[in-house]
């Protein structure tokens, strides 16, 4: 259905976005998760990582050169990288809305990723946009 390219592309996708759910879930990143509970987190995000796998290498042939209608390591490198960025983005807009109410009206001392323990990714952004402007960027 799709080329190799697009394939590679949407399996690290997924697999990267599986991967960001477990790695949120174990460091008690509230503000990434899709669900309250971090086990089910956890199984979602294997499960996303199992189910790309599984279809990427079940659905053609995979083992292709390069030259032969394959990815050469320059190509995959940046499909790699776009499929990467593509789950971190998904991720932080997937979250952000799910976790609408994740530190509202509570006042966030962390900064960095451990503000995303107690507010959702865009509520900690905002916030430490607002703590920079008000007391000049360092």
């Amino acid at each position: 259905m799709f080329s190799f390219s697009t394939d590679y592309y949407l399996m690290v996708a997924v697999a990267a976005f599986g991967v960001i759910q477990i790695a949120a879930s174990i460091g008690g990143l509230r503000g990434l998760l899709l669900f309250k509970s971090p086990a089910v987190t956890r199984v979602l995000g294997a499960a996303l990582i199992l189910a790309a796998l599984y279809w990427f290498f079940s659905s053609a042939p995979r083992n292709i050169n390069d030259y032969e209608g394959g990815l050469d390591g320059n190509r995959q490198a940046v499909y790699f990288l776009l499929g990467a960025i593509t789950a971190t983005a998904l991720t932080v807009l997937v979250s952000s809305a799910r976790n609408s109410r994740l530190g509202k009206g509570v006042a966030i001392a962390q900064e960095g990723l451990d503000a995303l323990r107690h507010a959702n990714y865009l509520r900690a952004l905002k916030r430490t946009m607002e703590q920079r402007r008000k007391h000049g960027a360092a």
